[in-house]
């Protein structure tokens, strides 16, 4: 990674190389570049984090390349801003900068930063390169964040690629984004393989491929294949598609009503996926409650939906308090009648005590996720995170994890336990206030396609 000496060096030279773009030549441009290279070198990433947001108002060839080279800057905000700063940009210059540094990039974190650059620039330029990235890349990352472009731009011309990329040997992060692509992009050669999708044996790919036929045609057939089937098999093939709506927006409830499915629910929320993992809170907390304390009464309710899992869904649960605790090791077990009662006994076991340490289970169900391929993931808590007995920076923690999610597109659907919360004993041990940290649950949720609950 390059130090902020470095990068000011280089900041200055592209600005030279530009000199021929019109904005380039403006004084207020050569101001701005100059406060530019100043915060670089006095390394006040305050500022510079505003300041980089601000090129985006120059739009034009140097600013583009300055902000390219702000995405390999260490710290995190200040490339992120640099991010932000190119997605806005619209000229053909900018645009010309931005397909020529994807060229020649110097990391794949570049790369995909361009890739997410790209959405929404409806230039011939970026969409003759999308359907060419799908050909090329292999690794999940770079092609859900090709597949997101393809999305926004509606590439139709991408689709037979997309195609391809609903094989089951793909991840799920992958064949999730390519079902929301063909939802811009399919025509009716695509549609075949959209009903494809509605298998039975696949989650939450099978609730999606319905929003999105919906979506492509108008019909409301829900999830059921043999439906979509039949009416495809008729003169319904040669119809012109009416794409009713680019996608089904709303959220897991819209999606699940287009799939037109009833699932097992988990405090109201249906369940939907094959691979699953169930996050409980077990830390001191957990005792409160009258007559029956929140700890049992979330184990009661955890066994009751696992033993209505059907026996394709894999999953597995982890308890947390001060440290995070699998059923079952880094995998998903088949949810058959022998691991369904190992993992009633496994919740029946746990007791509360120590602290809330959502971090460590939250990274621990992500790695599964990783590995294993999970679609959906359930937390239950009652408290703020809370590790050596100091309580996180929530938006921190937030952040963190949906960034560790974002090319696994796990949903984290949330419960929270808040009565009580912010009371005499939270205010003892410092715990944060009810609204703040329904605030985090709620954006948890939110970040990651999931649903919030609060109890």
């Amino acid at each position: 990674m390059r130090n902020c000496a470095k990068l000011a060096v280089v900041v200055t030279a592209v600005v030279v190389a530009s000199a021929v773009a019109r904005e380039a030549s403006s004084a207020e441009w050569q101001a701005y570049r100059a406060k530019v290279v100043r915060e670089l070198r006095a390394k006040d990433f305050a500022r510079l984090e505003v300041t980089t947001r601000g090129l985006a108002s120059f739009d034009g060839q140097a600013a583009a390349g300055v902000a390219i080279e702000l995405l390999h800057h260490r710290n995190r905000r200040v490339s992120g801003a640099a991010q932000d700063a190119l997605r806005q940009m619209r000229s053909p210059r900018s645009t010309q900068a931005m397909v020529a540094a994807f060229a020649r990039p110097r990391s794949t974190a570049v790369r995909i930063a361009l890739l997410r650059a790209f959405r929404g620039k409806r230039d011939a330029r970026v969409n003759a390169l999308l359907p060419r990235c799908l050909e090329v890349f292999s690794d999940a990352p770079q092609l859900v964040a090709t597949l997101e472009a393809v999305e926004a731009n509606a590439v139709a011309s991408a689709a037979p690629k997309v195609v391809g990329l609903l094989d089951r040997r793909q991840k799920f992060a992958v064949r999730l984004s390519a079902v929301r692509a063909l939802a811009r992009t399919a025509g009716a050669v695509e549609v075949p393989a959209l009903i494809g999708c509605l298998d039975p044996s696949e989650g939450r790919i099978r609730h999606e491929a319905a929003a999105a036929l919906r979506a492509l045609t108008g019909r409301m057939f829900g999830a059921e294949k043999s439906l979509w089937v039949k009416w495809w098999s008729g003169a319904a093939r040669n119809a012109e598609l009416v794409r009713a709506a680019p996608r089904v927006r709303g959220g897991p409830a819209a999606i699940a009503r287009a799939a037109g499915k009833e699932d097992s629910r988990y405090h109201g929320i249906p369940v939907q996926a094959k691979r699953v993992i169930f996050i409980l809170d077990k830390s001191d907390s957990m005792k409160r409650g009258t007559p029956r304390s929140r700890m049992e009464t979330a184990k009661d309710e955890l066994c009751r939906v696992i033993r209505s899992l059907d026996e394709d869904v894999r999953f597995n649960v982890i308890f947390f308090a001060s440290r995070a605790i699998q059923w079952r090791p880094n995998r998903l077990v088949p949810a058959n009648r022998l691991s369904r009662e190992s993992a009633a006994m496994f919740i029946g076991g746990a007791n509360p005590y120590g602290q809330t340490n959502t971090p460590q289970a939250m990274e621990m169900a992500l790695t599964i996720a990783r590995n294993h391929d999970a679609e959906t993931i359930f937390l239950l808590t009652d408290g703020g995170p809370c590790v050596d007995g100091h309580f996180l920076e929530m938006d921190k923690v937030c952040a963190e994890i949906t960034s560790a999610n974002e090319f696994l597109k796990v949903r984290i659907n949330v419960i929270g336990i808040l009565h009580g919360a912010g009371g005499e004993a939270s205010r003892r041990s410092k715990e944060p206030p009810r609204e703040a940290l329904r605030t985090f649950l709620r954006r948890l949720a939110a970040e990651n396609e999931g649903r919030f609950v609060e109890l």
